[in-house]
């Protein structure tokens, strides 16, 4: 009897397992049980604390617990929550934060409510379900790859620019550029918020316009965009966050509106050539380390009125003009030699008298020196024939200067670091250009080189990132080291002889922007005479590179600018500290240019290097795609295979163990 009782519990257990793979339980929808709240320190509302791990299916938020309102999601509330596909967020809730949702891997859509005002960082992150967003108009702020690694969600482009939001306003949220390729993006004016970290490290971005919509610029938002140079900050715009524009080395000029009420910490900070803040208006709130750099300080041009940004000034060193001063408080001037100048601080106008025959001065020994911050244009006499050694160079805040027809040299140094000089003209007389000479001209884009020029110095143009075309005269034999160095934006490079006479053209080391731009040349070269070899006035100790195969299309381009090797003076007084390559003295224009240095390679700045994201435009259709439902139905495939694999498996245990009881059974009868 007791063997015929354990065959029949056997039978049972056996049929059990197979009841339970064949009619699994069905998952409960998560509920309220599967939440922990805890109360705000104003004991009136509560935040989401905790999720069981084990919650799943659709999951809604209640508005209230224990009779008083859930106004928060609290810090990695639902991190893991592997198994939730929708969540309900109720009307009230104005945070979400960091990590909140990170790692809901099955979760499809959420929808945020009105009211919502902030999303942390990495909120969403790792959602690789999730395919749509609703963003609301109320949003302020978006933290830091809040939305990173949602392989499927859809974003809306615009200008170079991908977004979120709702059905009215699909441009609430300025989350980044669409590639790390584009070079400007205009944002969409109906944008309210630039969300935290979402250009950082664009390498290519140079313009970038911030339409009035906006309201707040995320913290670290255009963070180490090296060649960023133009930043057009809307009226209506309030608030700048931390370190938005940190580090951005080619900003040279920033206009501040009057509707900016907040300034983060390090808003601008270690921007080197930034040379000048314009102030529409007075700001409530400037925080510690805002326009902080090492080297010359900005100046801040702003109206008596404006207190908070005197006392800045005041407790931070910077220089400061008032637009509304009068004339004679704005105007300094000085005598050197044969000449007289003259300095508008409010205007920026320098003006020089005289008649004298060259400028040539030593590193921070310029008259205007102390003054060089507030400098945006020079005027020079006609009887001028030559600019001399650091003439005004490191006045970053210059955009223009007429060199008089007379000029015949232009000395090592003499623009240098001149950030914000977009143009420049270079008389026909000019027979030579000194080193470095326009050296850290960031915003330069063309330049045209006269007739007669025979060589170009080491790092004449270095870092010139925006500089796009130069014309190169047929007299040309030499282009020494890094001429052209970190000329990233460099595409056309039109020459005014034939390519027989180009191919003899001695170019040396660190030209790779020149040699492989768009070569235009002027004449078919029927008559060529080549070019005599003679030693160069420049002492060269590398051997010249070989020459680069005339190219139809502009290969690729470095695309980061270096940062500059040396620092500028932390103060107006400071001797100015000379660049890495140190150059000879040149007093007069029968001088040999300087000679290079022996290993130039070791001198110059390394380009700065980092991977590129690749973005894709959500607008374009993509070969292939991830659908979630696809997912979902082949998941459910392979788990119905795994159940009939296993079923079989038990039925043909039971009926082996089955037979084996009944066969000792027999024989034990026997």
């Amino acid at each position: 009897m007791k063997k015929h009782r354990l065959l029949t519990m056997l039978a049972t257990l056996t049929l059990c397992i197979i009841c339970l793979v064949l009619f699994p339980t069905e998952a409960q929808a998560a509920s309220v049980d599967d939440l922990t709240f805890e109360l705000n320190d104003d004991g009136e509302s509560y935040t989401v604390l905790d999720c069981s791990a084990k919650a799943e299916g659709e999951l809604q938020i209640p508005a209230e617990y224990r009779g008083k309102p859930v106004t928060a999601i609290g810090e990695a509330a639902f991190r893991g929550c592997r198994k939730i596909v929708s969540i309900t967020i109720p009307d009230g809730v104005t945070s979400i934060g960091a990590h909140a949702f990170s790692g809901c891997e099955v979760l499809v859509s959420v929808i945020i409510p009105d009211g919502v005002t902030s999303i942390g960082a990495y909120a969403f992150s790792g959602c690789e379900a999730l395919v749509s967003v609703i963003i609301p108009e109320t949003m302020l702020s978006v933290g830091i790859s809040a939305f990173d690694e949602c392989a499927n969600l859809q974003y809306n482009s615009y200008g170079n620019g991908k977004y979120l939001g709702n059905d009215k306003n699909p441009y609430a949220v300025f989350i980044g550029v669409v590639s790390s390729d584009v070079e400007s993006c205009e944002i969409h004016k109906k944008t309210k918020v630039i969300c935290d970290f979402a250009c950082t490290r664009a390498d290519n971005l140079t313009d970038v316009i911030i339409p009035s919509g906006v309201t707040s610029i995320g913290n670290s938002a255009f963070s180490f965009c090296d060649r960023l140079v133009n930043v057009t900050i809307s009226d209506g715009v309030e608030a700048i966050g931390d370190y938005a524009f940190q580090n951005c080395i080619g900003l040279t000029r920033i206009t501040i509106p009057d509707s900016i009420t907040t300034i983060g910490e390090g808003a601008f900070y270690d921007c080197h050539s930034l040379a000048q803040l314009i102030f529409g208006g007075d700001v409530a709130q400037i925080e510690s380390k805002a326009f902080d750099k090492s080297g010359m300080l900005p100046v801040l041009y702003a109206y008596k009125e404006a207190t908070s940004i005197q006392d800045y000034a005041e407790n931070n060193g910077n220089p400061i003009v008032f637009l509304d001063g009068t004339d004679t408080e704005s105007i300094v001037c000085g005598e050197f030699d044969a000449f007289t100048w003259t300095l508008d601080i409010r205007t920026g106008a320098l003006i020089l008298e005289g008649d004298g025959i060259e400028i040539d001065f030593e590193s921070a020994n310029q008259p205007w020196y102390d003054y060089r911050m507030y400098i945006t244009s020079v005027s020079l006499p006609n009887c001028l024939k030559y600019i001399g050694d650091n003439a005004f160079s490191d006045c970053r805040g210059l955009t223009s200067i007429q060199i008089p027809e007379n000029v015949t040299y232009i000395g090592n140094l003499a623009f240098e670091s001149c950030c914000s000089l977009k143009e420049i003209t270079i008389p026909a007389k000019v027979t030579r250009i000194g080193g470095e000479a326009f050296k850290y001209c960031y915003n330069l884009k063309s330049v045209v080189i006269p007739e007669g020029v025979k060589e170009i110095a080491f790092c004449t143009f270095q870092s010139c990132v925006k500089l796009e075309s130069i014309t190169i005269p047929k007299s040309m034999k030499y282009i020494h080291s890094f001429a052209f160095g970190f000329c990233g934006g460099l595409e056309d490079v039109c020459y005014a002889g034939a390519k027989e006479q180009w191919e003899q053209v001695k170019i040396f080391d660190g030209n790779e922007c020149l040699t492989s731009a768009n070569i235009h040349f002027a004449s078919a070269g029927a008559d060529v005479e080549p070019i005599e070899p003679d030693i160069p006035t420049t002492t060269q100790s590398t051997q010249p590179t070989e020459k680069a195969t005339i190219q139809t299309e502009a290969p690729t381009k470095p695309t980061a600018a270096p940062t500059k090797p040396t620092a500028a003076p932390t103060t107006p007084t400071e001797a100015h500290t000379q660049p890495t390559e140190v150059l000879e003295q040149s007093t007069k224009p029968e001088q040999s240019i300087p000679v290079e240095p022996t290993a130039p390679e070791t001198t110059e700045p390394t380009e700065p290097t980092g991977t590129a994201v690749e973005i894709v435009d959500p607008t374009i259709q993509p070969t292939e795609t991830t659908d979630p439902t696809v997912n979902n139905e082949e998941e459910e495939r392979s788990n119905n295979t795994v159940k009939t694999v296993l079923i079989v498996t038990i039925v043909v245990v039971a009926a082996l163990t089955g037979t084996l009881l009944y066969i000792i059974i027999r024989k034990k009868k026997t």
